[in-house]
């Protein structure tokens, strides 16, 4: 039987997703804040051994977590979720759902089993999210992001890495969008993908410092992209959200965080610093809405 691991992120106490494929890891142990350290020391792996880039978590982000398993895991197949943030493991008619709260038939749910997700991998070469439709992801970017970024990005595929910029240029100027940092993809493919995201991250790092790292999601967009241009067939799952319970205070504070990263971008940038507190206010039905449209 394949050894599949799927790295579950955590940063903080939470629900662990419990099942023989998973492999909940601390992305960012190196700085994790004293309250939540006890929990994920006794819960989690962390990404802080071994060669690792643990510390740059606060820019990063899960990036770390995906470095440390590159460099110091091995396995058959290596994938990521979230904490909160999962694969339905049946298809369905949306890209993506939301659930109140886990209990213990949330496995059972999601459509996961081990001999499930081993069927979906015989069938398919790679597992990634169902795709959100955008005017264009550069278009999405521009408007959340600084969008010299995402154009540094591009040059530097151009130049460095020239047999994916037509993947490049069709999924940065197509509609699919590919979030989250969330696949399932065997060894070989694995390695490939972390040698071209870190590859082209190196060349632009200066660009990211005290600001977070939102390009890794459209690269990682990139690399499916390539893989579909190459005939690789993929199974495009649904992405579940777990709906937690933000305080006032806690959301206040996220906010104030965003705004302290936020750096160019328009109106939609505004508004991703504001999510936490307007997720307080507007009802969820609003956001699904938006995350399902066609």
């Amino acid at each position: 039987m394949s050894d599949i691991k799927i790295l579950v992120v955590y940063h903080k106490e939470s629900y662990i997703l419990k099942g023989e494929d998973f492999y909940p890891i601390n992305a960012g142990r190196a700085v994790a804040k004293e309250e939540n350290r006890l929990w994920l020391e006794a819960n989690t792996a962390g990404d802080d051994t071994g060669d690792n880039i643990s510390g740059l978590n606060p820019v990063y982000n899960e990036l770390t977590a995906i470095y440390w398993a590159w460099k110091n895991l091995d396995a058959d197949y290596y994938g990521l979720m979230h904490y909160r943030r999962h694969f339905m493991f049946c298809d369905g008619e949306k890209n993506y759902y939301t659930v109140k709260k886990t209990d213990e038939n949330y496995l059972e749910k999601i459509g996961y089993s081990p001999s499930k997700l081993r069927d979906i991998l015989a069938e398919n070469d790679f597992i990634a999210p169902k795709p959100m439709k955008e005017t264009s992801v550069y278009e999405h970017y521009k408007n959340a992001h600084d969008s010299s970024d995402l154009d540094a990005a591009i040059e530097t595929i151009k130049t460095f890495f020239p047999e994916f910029y037509d993947s490049c240029q069709k999924y940065v100027f197509g509609q699919n969008s590919y979030f989250y940092n969330m696949f399932v993809f065997d060894k070989n493919t694995f390695f490939r993908y972390c040698e071209f995201l870190f590859g082209v991250i190196d060349k632009i790092k200066d660009r990211f410092v005290g600001k977070r790292l939102f390009i890794s999601e459209r690269l990682t967009g990139i690399f499916i992209e390539k893989l579909i241009s190459e005939g690789k067939k993929g199974a495009f799952l649904p992405t579940v959200y777990v709906e937690g319970k933000l305080s006032w205070k806690d959301a206040f504070s996220l906010t104030k965080k965003n705004l302290a990263l936020r750096n160019g971008g328009g109106i939609k940038s505004l508004i991703y610093a504001f999510k936490p507190v307007l997720e307080k206010i507007v009802p969820g039905f609003v956001f699904r809405a938006y995350r399902n449209r066609k």
